[in-house]
């Protein structure tokens, strides 16, 4: 049924169109832009203490180093929270794909999903996810900075611990592992004559 000329909207029997519903697609856009936007915040709050936590690990701070990770701790479980959001309001939106090997179903492409949305929500969600895609990149990149330093830290303080230990145990008593080589054989001498 159409509105009649002199009605102002739809008629008591049309159902409201899905700007209108409560979980209708405008709805669910204003959710979505939502949470992009404060998962947007989360990963530049942790890019922030990525950076803090590489130059803590430069200066070989502990308390900076300590105070960087308990901070990132707290904003990935900040983040995981917001992806369970944004997961299930892509679900609500028929955003899910076909189902890969696990069985559970993948998750459908953004892209995909903005075009269920209203033009001008498919427009701000699209902005929002493609800055939240350069933030990852961002992440990922100075995330692999610091695991690269990580380790060539770690390496170094090995080869010095090696280092003192074999200083220290003249007699070859340890092995490089620092335990007790089982088949070590002492040799000692002692001058009686002089």
């Amino acid at each position: 049924m159409s509105p009649s000329p002199n009605s102002s909207g739809p008629s008591q029997s049309e159902p409201p169109g899905p700007q209108e519903q409560p979980g209708g697609a405008g709805a669910l856009a204003a959710a979505l832009e939502d949470v992009l936007a404060r998962l947007l915040a989360e990963h530049e709050s942790l890019l922030v203490l990525t950076r803090a936590q590489r130059a803590a690990i430069s200066s070989a701070d502990a308390a900076a180093l300590a105070a960087a990770t308990g901070g990132m701790a707290e904003v990935a479980a900040r983040i995981a929270e917001l992806e369970a959001r944004r997961s299930a309001i892509t679900a609500r939106l028929g955003g899910e794909g076909p189902a890969p090997a696990s069985g559970a179903p993948a998750p459908a492409p953004l892209a995909r999903l903005a075009g269920l949305l209203p033009a001008a929500a498919r427009e701000r969600v699209l902005a929002l996810a493609g800055r939240l895609k350069e933030l990852l990149l961002t992440l990922q990149r100075e995330q692999r900075v610091i695991r690269e330093a990580a380790a060539a830290l770690a390496g170094h303080l090995d080869g010095l611990i090696k280092q003192v230990g074999r200083s220290l145990a003249h007699s070859g008593t340890y092995g490089p592992r620092g335990l007790v080589a089982a088949p070590v054989q002492v040799v000692s001498a002692l001058d009686l004559r002089s």
